[in-house]
């Protein structure tokens, strides 16, 4: 049995949390369960899960503003340092529950988790209530997944604004966004693998797959770091592609091709609201007027090819670089596309 109670003799101060065990048919006198657990403050609402001890403190943050909910493993599965010759309870490590279990401006206790029926609830006084407290309550086990980490571009600057994704089945379970360092957090459930994405205007969007099997180890909730870096194409700048199709005079794209196309294509289908200005111009033959048609029919299959994989928001203008008085009149052999991104919500 564990309890709160205060002003009692070996007290640390405030509530503090005993326990007491049930032994030929008595309980046996409480004892105090350390100062691992037990504060200067208050340490109060113990509650069971599994091989852990729940419960509820002001006096594990730096402010002591707050009651926020903890997680300590009731057995320690290690013999070491101060728990050698001692009763074990009581000597693990304690855990602070994550968001949204605990809220930076609100006390957070009572957490009691329904294992039969795999819901959690806790009492929370929150911005958001119109009471002094509520009830709120979650699906699903405690046992979790913390991940972490940062975004940043390919120059190693931190991104914010990132939006975060994570999935099962193209359904997204949690979102979040990197704040101005870049950092993002995820609370994510064990036993599952979830799908991540991280997005931001003008950026190619990253994917990872993460396995939140359950580890062994001494916290509740074990946490991961996963660092990311997004990457984009040059905006306002020419880039350049060359020989798209087969040799000679072929009007189809040839598979390699396609493949030098690929980073554009996601990078406009990740960025729909890019605008792109394009030219074409082919070089193979000592024929300015074949030059010109040449290229004519080649847009039509290259304007063919990009609308068929591309979402129908995309603007493409594809001009002829080789129309018009000057045009292509030698064979230098060259076949070129130029392309301009422009990003209109970026004065």
């Amino acid at each position: 049995m564990i309890f709160s109670s205060r002003d009692r003799r070996r007290s640390f101060g405030g509530y503090d949390l005993w326990y007491s065990l049930w032994r030929d048919g008595k309980w046996s006198r409480p004892l105090n369960l350390g100062n691992r657990i037990n504060t200067d403050y208050d340490e109060v609402s113990p509650s069971i899960y599994r091989d852990c001890l729940l419960f509820s403190s002001n006096g594990h943050s730096d402010d002591h503003a707050y009651l926020d909910v903890y997680s300590t493993r009731l057995i320690s599965d290690r013999v070491n340092g101060d728990t050698i010759g001692m009763l074990q309870i009581g000597r693990c490590r304690v855990q602070k529950l994550p968001a949204p279990l605990n809220s930076p401006d609100a006390d957070d206790f009572n957490m009691v988790i329904d294992t039969t029926r795999n819901y959690g609830y806790w009492v929370s006084k929150r911005v958001e209530s119109d009471s002094d407290s509520q009830l709120y309550s979650f699906a699903g086990t405690l046992d979790g997944l913390l991940l972490w980490g940062r975004v940043f571009d390919r120059y190693d600057n931190p991104l914010a604004s990132v939006r975060v994704v994570a999935s099962q089945g193209g359904r997204p379970i949690c979102t979040t966004t990197t704040d101005e360092d870049g950092f993002y957090r995820l609370y994510l459930q064990s036993e599952h693998y979830y799908d991540l994405s991280f997005s931001l205007h003008g950026y190619f969007v990253a994917y990872e797959v993460v396995n939140t099997a359950k580890a062994d180890g001494e916290f509740l909730i074990s946490e991961s770091q996963r660092d990311v870096t997004l990457d984009r194409l040059l905006l306002d700048q020419r880039i350049y592609y060359s020989d798209l199709f087969g040799p000679n005079v072929d009007l189809e794209l040839s598979e390699y091709g396609k493949t030098q196309l690929e980073p554009l294509v996601r990078f406009l289908s990740d960025n729909p609201e890019i605008q792109v200005k394009a030219s074409l111009s082919n070089q193979v033959a000592d024929d300015a007027k074949f030059n010109e048609y040449l290229t004519a029919n080649r847009i039509q299959t290259l304007q063919s090819y990009l609308y068929s994989v591309l979402p129908p928001t995309v603007n493409i203008k594809l001009e002829n670089a080789c129309s018009g008085p000057v045009g292509c009149p030698t064979a230098t052999g060259v076949s070129r596309l130029t392309i301009i991104l422009h990003d209109p919500s970026v004065q």
